[in-house]
């Protein structure tokens, strides 16, 4: 079982993905597993399968990028106002970070935070911004999270080394029609989600 926690400091695979072409940050993505993907290695993402995912990182997927292009995109443009509504919820400090990072131990591992935030209690904390279906709110009860996304957070925390992160999803027009909740770190799952990762980059997608 690998150790997930170390002192080294995140590698930076590039300093500034906003300056990518789409075509660009694809092709950047596909050189490892990003936390998006996380999930799909665990098989707990209702919208991909690991032959998906597989086939999208050895470069010959057969999907059309233009499918749910739509709901991407709207996601990326209300990820600003997801972040503010955060702020102002919590009194947290926010901030963009838009280096691309990678774990320092297993390089494959990528990520690339939506924003970072600083809490009450000054720990600095990485902030995943989501937007939602009214209809799916019912996932968020009970101070629940889609365990993708869980499964996704968990996997930035052990690329920047971080203890605790913050998610929040916004499913209308008002401050009502929004939730946020903090995950904190289980070095036990990381190391898990870690072994598996390792296993799919190395053992599959290396070895086509």
């Amino acid at each position: 079982m690998p150790t997930s926690r170390v002192s080294l400091p995140s590698l930076i695979v590039h300093p500034d993905i906003s300056t990518l072409s789409r075509r660009d940050w694809l092709e950047l993505r596909r050189e490892g597993i990003g936390g998006s993907d996380a999930g799909t290695v665990l098989g707990v993402n209702p919208y991909s399968t690991l032959r998906d995912l597989y086939y999208d990182k050895i470069g010959c997927s057969t999907a059309n990028e233009e499918d749910g292009w739509v709901a991407k995109e709207y996601g990326h443009l209300l990820e600003d106002l997801v972040a503010r509504v955060f702020a102002k919820k919590t009194g947290f400090t926010v901030w963009q970070d838009n280096a691309m990072y990678a774990h320092p131990e297993y390089p494959f591992m990528l990520a690339n935070l939506d924003r970072m935030t600083r809490d009450m209690t000054g720990v600095e904390c990485g902030l995943e911004c989501k937007t939602g279906n009214p209809n799916t709110r019912f996932r968020w009860d009970n101070n629940k999270v889609p365990f993708w996304y869980e499964v996704q957070v968990r996997h930035y925390m052990a690329v920047r080394n971080l203890d605790r992160f913050y998610i929040a999803c916004l499913f209308g027009n008002n401050e009502s029609e929004f939730v946020w909740r903090r995950i904190d770190r289980d070095l036990e799952f990381e190391a898990s989600l870690i072994e598996m990762e390792d296993y799919f980059w190395h053992e599959n997608v290396q070895k086509h």
